[in-house]
């Protein structure tokens, strides 16, 4: 069946509900933030994705170099595999869950940083440009820190690695470099 003939089925359908799209662009732009969502977003952690940081990152490269450079960290879970292999992976799950909350009550009020999951338990941390490099640094020390501190999963700390650095400090010319 043609996407053009699901549509109207289902266009059919709600209108026997009671629910009537005046038209295709409505029901489109009333689909869009699901589609952003499922096509952007990691709901295992509640981060951004891979998808996202191709998608996007070159973009949000070119507003930091206008404030001052995008800051960027990357950081795993040391020794992940550990708690799949120990407890099982709904351990591990809940130990990545963990880690982005932790993150993620930290950087939710500043709009400009991105949480991102690369792929099992790595993950990019961005800022495009709205906090200075130094604020950046001091806020990955104190993410680092309530991670270790946070003794949720297990009875066991869990510690992160991260790297980092900023574009315009470092002379890069794009995320990738």
């Amino acid at each position: 069946e043609t996407i053009l003939g699901m549509l109207q089925h289902h266009r059919q359908h709600l209108t026997r509900k009671g629910l009537v799209f005046e038209n295709m662009n409505n029901m489109l732009r009333q689909a869009e933030p699901l589609i952003h969502r499922l096509l952007f977003f990691d709901n295992l952690v509640n981060a951004y994705n891979r998808y996202f940081y191709v998608s996007y990152s070159n973009e949000l490269f070119r507003q930091a170099e206008k404030r001052g450079g995008l800051s960027m960290a990357f950081f795993d879970i040391d020794n992940f595999k550990q708690y799949n292999t120990d407890f099982g992976h709904e351990t591990g799950d809940k130990v990545l869950q963990t880690v982005c909350d932790i993150i993620q009550r930290r950087i939710h009020t500043t709009d400009g940083l991105y949480l991102i999951r690369m792929g099992g338990d790595e993950f990019v941390i961005l800022d495009d440009g709205v906090i200075s490099y130094e604020a950046f640094l001091r806020l990955l020390t104190e993410i680092r820190q309530a991670i270790a501190s946070d003794r949720s999963i297990c009875g066991r700390s869990v510690t992160i690695s991260i790297g980092a650095s900023n574009a315009a400090a470092d002379g890069a010319k794009s995320t990738w470099d």
